[in-house]
């Protein structure tokens, strides 16, 4: 299989504590899968 990197850049208008407050408590996000047969929603 071959190797690939996804890479994002994200402009986000709030202070910078908060932002980090966010990243670092990653196990609260909500995500949205897309693959060939629908969306799966992961929690």
């Amino acid at each position: 299989m071959a190797n690939y990197k996804f890479l994002t850049t994200w402009e986000i208008e709030a202070p910078i504590t908060q932002v980090w407050d966010v990243i670092n408590h990653s196990e609260q996000w909500t995500f949205v899968v897309m693959h060939p047969t629908g969306l799966t929603q992961i929690k």
